[in-house]
């Protein structure tokens, strides 16, 4: 009501009445009441906002408001979904006004199922960062992943890291790929800060990063991410030390590191330089201009872009692609995509053009393929 009140600019004499109006239930009966009663007595009525603002509150809102929901949130736990218990905790959380962000994160895990709690405090520990570290000497760039099972060497380094590598029956299993045989297996003395040890290591073809260390190494170093510090801890007690992460845009010489959105918009946050690019289309009578080096790879590789398709097939190979059938197959019936109008009014135009240059012609036969789109 306050909000109305000062969006339409209603004067202070008039705000009793408007509400009056507004009021429903129990509220509109202790109003009309209340109204009645004071007549009856002699006594003045209200006529100010903030006297009735002031009755509502003392007759409808209990004084001890935030001492039940402190209680609620006590006895509050999470039997149904998630997302009813995020939603009734938030609820609660209305009418404390003094809890600490702390105190709120505590009372939020303890009112959770035990398998919820799990997840979320596993959560907690998975990480990445990036440092450097030391195979027999030689300065290597590793990524430290505590969602990582073991430790992994990249297989191009097995040379100048002079790995000694023996076979192993060891399969590895990765996100989205099939079950395969690691290239072998070393072992490698290893130096991150002050910390030595000798090290196990997986070799395995990686794109960005020499080094993977996983579980293995953090268990062995009892090392600890500290994203907070931008560093990493290790905590083993015959050389207990702190070495700062690298930024992971330091990329190699001859090759770009690709980031997950997550980590591009974690580094913007910190003030990491970073740089969008974007594709468009460039007309004939439009000049853009292009670094040198980009105009070399663009002049050597012109005969792969033409500006427009060639209007006739390819020569004829020695062998025609066709597809093999069962002797008298029956067609599937399925009924196409539905197009859009856009779609569908370009559909003719690219026919009518491929007709014309000769690169597809009519069929009758039984089998259809939306092959445009």
């Amino acid at each position: 009501m306050e909000q109305y009140f000062r969006a339409a600019r209603i004067p202070d004499s008039k705000r009793v009445s408007i509400t009056n109006m507004y009021l429903q239930g129990d509220a509109k009966l202790w109003c009309s009441t209340r109204m009645e009663d004071d007549a009856n007595a002699g006594q003045p009525t209200i006529k100010t906002w903030e006297v009735l603002k002031k009755e509502l509150k003392d007759q409808f809102l209990p004084c001890n408001t935030t001492w039940v929901a402190r209680e609620s949130l006590k006895k509050l736990k999470h039997m149904g979904t998630v997302r009813d218990y995020v939603k009734e905790f938030s609820s609660l959380l209305l009418n404390i006004k003094n809890m600490s962000e702390e105190d709120k994160l505590f009372n939020f895990l303890s009112g959770l199922q035990p398998w919820a709690q799990l997840e979320l405090r596993m959560q907690e520990f998975k990480g990445l960062l990036y440092v450097k570290a030391f195979f027999n000497g030689k300065e290597v760039k590793a990524m430290v992943d505590s969602g990582a099972t073991n430790n992994f060497v990249a297989h191009r380094e097995v040379e100048r890291l002079d790995l000694e590598i023996f076979q192993s029956t060891t399969k590895l299993k990765a996100m989205n790929s099939k079950v395969k045989s690691i290239q072998g297996a070393a072992t490698i003395k290893l130096k991150a800060g002050t910390w030595e040890s000798e090290c196990n290591l997986m070799v395995v073809p990686l794109d960005d990063f020499d080094l993977i260390l996983g579980i293995e190494f953090l268990s062995a170093a009892k090392a600890m991410l500290a994203p907070h510090l931008r560093g990493m801890m290790i905590c083993d007690e015959g050389s207990p030390c702190f070495f700062e992460e690298i930024s992971v845009n330091q990329s190699k010489v001859k090759g770009v590191e690709l980031q997950l959105a997550k980590q591009f918009k974690y580094g913007m946050k910190r003030g990491n330089e970073a740089y969008v690019t974007a594709l468009i289309e460039i007309k004939p009578d439009q000049a853009v201009e292009v670094p040198d080096y980009l105009a070399e790879v663009l002049g050597e590789f012109a005969h792969m872009m033409p500006p427009e398709f060639p209007k006739e097939l390819p020569p004829r190979r020695a062998i025609d692609h066709k597809i093999e059938l069962e002797p008298e197959p029956r067609p599937s019936a399925k009924a196409p995509y539905r197009m859009g109008p856009a779609k569908l009014a370009n559909l003719p135009r690219q026919l009518d053009e491929l007709l014309d240059a000769g690169l597809i012609q009519p069929s009758k036969a039984p089998y259809g393929a939306p092959v445009l789109f």
